[in-house]
């Protein structure tokens, strides 16, 4: 089930993950110290929606686990 990227935004900031708005082609990132930093194709500002095959994703690149983000959505 989709989620509002306003909520995967403040799951990501709970789990240490920092939140940047760029412009550009991928306007938003999350990032965190140490690793590269993963873009969210949010096309429509924070009110866009994110998958959770993207959610997933995101989890994997940061070692987070994904059970513990989705309760925090």
């Amino acid at each position: 089930m989709p989620s509002r990227l306003s909520d995967v935004k403040r799951a990501g900031e709970a789990m240490g993950l920092e939140f940047s708005e760029t412009g550009g082609k991928h306007p938003y990132r999350f990032g965190r110290q140490g690793c590269r930093p993963f873009p969210v194709p949010a096309h429509n500002g924070l009110k866009s929606e994110v998958t959770d095959v993207y959610l997933r994703s995101l989890c994997r690149n940061f070692g987070l686990d994904f059970e513990a983000f989705k309760k925090l959505l």
